[in-house]
Formats: structure tokens, C-alpha cells, sequence
């Protein structure tokens, strides 16, 4: 079975076990093994771990159509077993990341399954934020500062994590992007409002939403210069 599959089944047998109520293992071991499954299964969700982007997306859609890769080759129009290599290559790799915590945890041994998975996962900062937070920022400890105080900076941080570009990457059209690339960047004057358009939502000086809906009603150019 599939080690993504295995964290999947297990992560469920154990939560089923305690809506059941039965009492294979006791608590509060059972409690620590959820947890600690739990966030194994995060780790595994997250696709932090496999760095290149089709493989994410081939993942991803396999992870939410219960593995059917001969589906996913037909969505994806490639070859279904271009599309189960693809899986077990990636399913190879998660293995290296989570195979040994996971094996210490069927085993009963939490507290060294959960340490193993810490020095296993070893998550690098330039695995997890783009390239604009690893130029502007370095970790650094500041002594006294508590994670509630730095609410603001969690949600900066969380809205430039590579995960976060990923799954947005997702839901667009690449060929719109790039038409609405080249309308910012080019010099076809037919484009002069749209571009001026572009620039200010860019900007941040006119909600998308807002400028659409007034763009709609007029493409004068004395429109934005109400902004």
C-alpha cells in the first residue's frame, strides 16, 4: 500500500477507534497517537515535501479522487502509467519523510515516533516561504515576544508561503494570467485603459472587485482619474 495511503487509513482507524469507544489502546496514549497521526497526515496534505509544482497538482488531484490515477490521466491527458509513476515517485519521497515515525508509531512508541518525524521532516525555511520573504527575512529569536502579539505577522507570512501560491495557482487560467501580463507590460495602445486599470489594482489603490464593476459601466478613462 501506498505510504499515503497507510497514513490516510491509520489516521482514520485511530479516530474511528475513539468514536467507538474502544479500548485497544488506552488513554491517553490513544490521544497522543491521534495528534501525532494528525499531524503526519497535515504534513502529508501540505505537499511541502515534493518540489515540483506538476507533481503537486497531479498529487492533489489524486489525494481528492481516492488515488485514481487512471482518471487523473485522463483530466491531465497524459498516459496513466506516466501519471502512476509520477505517484509513486512522489509517494517514495513522503516515504523518506514520514515511513520511520510512522512505523514507530503502529509500534506504540510515541514520544520517539514524534521526534523522529521532527528530525525527519526537518522542514528548511526555503521550503516553505517564496523568494520575497526569504530576501526580506531571516529567522531571528526575539526574547519576551509571544506568538499571540504577532497576529498581523502570521497572516503576512501565511499569505506568502509557497503552499499558499500553490494552491492560488490552482484556481486560475495560465492563459489569462499571461494576457493580463502582457496588457501590463506591453505598449499596444489599444490597451491604455485596461493597463492603467491593472496598475492601480497592483497598486493596491482600487479593490478589484470595484474597479471591474465600474469598467463595466464605462471604459472613459475619466473613470480612474476619479481614484
Amino acid at each position: 500500500m501506498l505510504m499515503y495511503k497507510k497514513v490516510i487509513v491509520r489516521q482514520k482507524s485511530l479516530t474511528d477507534m475513539r468514536s467507538s469507544g474502544n479500548t485497544e489502546i488506552a488513554e491517553p496514549v490513544l490521544s497522543q497517537q491521534i495528534a501525532l497521526m494528525n499531524r503526519i497526515l497535515g504534513y502529508a496534505d501540505s505537499l511541502v515535501w515534493l518540489r515540483n509544482r506538476f507533481a503537486r497538482e497531479v498529487l492533489c488531484y489524486l489525494r481528492n479522487n481516492d488515488f485514481d490515477y487512471g482518471k487523473a490521466a485522463d483530466d491531465f491527458k497524459f498516459e496513466a502509467e506516466t501519471i502512476y509513476r509520477i505517484l509513486l515517485h512522489a509517494d517514495e519521497v513522503l516515504e523518506s519523510k514520514v515511513g520511520r515515525a510512522y512505523d514507530l508509531l503502529l509500534r506504540g512508541e510515541v514520544w520517539l515516533a514524534e521526534s523522529k518525524f521532527e528530525q525527519d521532516v526537518g522542514l528548511r525555511y526555503d521550503d516553505v516561504f517564496t523568494s520575497e520573504i526569504r530576501e526580506d527575512f531571516r529567522p531571528k529569536q526575539k526574547e519576551n515576544l509571544r506568538l499571540e502579539d504577532c497576529e498581523q505577522e502570521l497572516i503576512f507570512l501565511s499569505n506568502w508561503s509557497q503552499r499558499k501560491y500553490s494552491a492560488d495557482r490552482m484556481l486560475v487560467d495560465e492563459d489569462k494570467v499571461n494576457h493580463l501580463m502582457y496588457i501590463f507590460t506591453s505598449s499596444n495602445q489599444h490597451y491604455n485603459i485596461e493597463r492603467n486599470l491593472l496598475y492601480r489594482c497592483f497598486e493596491s489603490e482600487v479593490e478589484v472587485e470595484e474597479a471591474l464593476r465600474h469598467y463595466k459601466e464605462s471604459k472613459q478613462i475619466s473613470f480612474f482619474d476619479e481614484f
